[in-house]
């Protein structure tokens, strides 16, 4: 894989995959190959640390949320209230975008986004390419019950995202990680590898 800084072809690659599919692991490994990662679940637990978000939040659903309880709180029920959830991704993705922009604009590497809901909402039309990675629903349940959620949570995580099946439509390169370590590892590179020679 190719983890030269580079002037021209900057490429824009994005990860996703449902919750609890693999996403980090296949960040973590092209992170220690060189590559610039960003993490868009990351910014968004530095924008829940701004006292101004917190206060604009707290007007748009008349809670306190500086309240420490009260704010894990409300981010538990915006998994069960999609209106709730639509109102706060229509004021927290803008934000959200407008760092990743700034995190690629000053990489000189070529650029791994990892975004859960990439095709949610619609970010894909701003990459050079989207790595899908898949986990069975069974599994993917399992990993979030070992996270500590209980099997309602869990249940409306899952729910509240694209199916995986209509994902798979919208990207080539996918990869399961249900694989051994070594062969997801492999798939990785194999898809990079194809991305940078098919984009540069």
């Amino acid at each position: 894989m190719s983890v030269q800084p580079v002037k021209g072809n900057k490429l824009k690659i994005g990860i996703t995959g449902n919750i609890a599919s693999g996403k980090s692991t296949a960040t973590t490994y092209l992170k220690a190959k060189g590559f610039t990662i960003i993490d868009s679940d990351a910014i968004v637990n530095t924008l829940w640390k701004d006292p101004l978000i917190i206060q604009e939040l707290s007007a748009i659903f008349n809670l306190d949320l500086k309240d420490s309880m009260i704010k894990e709180q409300f981010k538990q029920d915006v998994f069960h209230h999609e209106t709730m959830r639509k109102s706060l991704e229509a004021y927290l993705h803008p934000k959200v975008y407008d760092m990743i922009e700034h995190q690629i604009q000053a990489s000189t590497h070529h650029v791994i986004i990892d975004i859960p809901l990439l095709f949610e909402t619609h970010y894909e039309k701003h990459l050079d390419a989207v790595i899908l990675i898949t986990v069975p629903k069974d599994i993917q349940k399992h990993r979030l019950l070992k996270r500590g959620l209980t099997s309602e949570q869990a249940n409306s995580r899952i729910a509240s995202q694209i199916d995986q099946s209509l994902k798979m439509k919208k990207t080539t390169h996918i990869i399961s990680s249900t694989l051994n370590f070594e062969a997801f590892y492999q798939a990785l590179e194999k898809e990079i590898d194809k991305i940078i020679h098919d984009n540069t």
